[in-house]
């Protein structure tokens, strides 16, 4: 091994391409980027094939329990966590809405 040879980023890549992988050229340093075009058209052909890109259902999905997939009939039930949400919102817009109107009529 020679003893007065720098070693270099350059020197240190041509090395392992020539020792372990042979196949890798080395002009293959830079990354080949898809134009935006075709980004965009990925894009929107994902959404498109979206099943659940509804606001009715993504809503659904986030107030409802997770469907059954081996029985698609049955009915999907409230999370515990909207239950509770829900419950406090209307309970509190419930008292307020007491207190104002009790401020007004007394």
């Amino acid at each position: 091994m020679d003893q007065d040879v720098e070693i270099t980023a350059g020197y240190v890549l041509r090395f392992v391409r020539t020792r372990m992988s042979p196949a890798i050229a080395l002009e293959a340093d830079c990354v080949q980027k898809p134009p935006a075009t075709r980004i965009v058209e990925t894009f929107r052909t994902r959404v498109g094939k979206a099943y659940d890109a509804g606001v009715w259902k993504r809503l659904s999905n986030v107030v409802l329990e997770p469907a059954n997939p081996f029985d698609v009939k049955t009915r999907r039930h409230l999370r515990q966590e909207a239950l509770i949400l829900g419950t406090f919102i209307f309970t509190t817009l419930g008292l307020a809405l007491y207190f104002n109107l009790r401020a007004i009529a007394g």
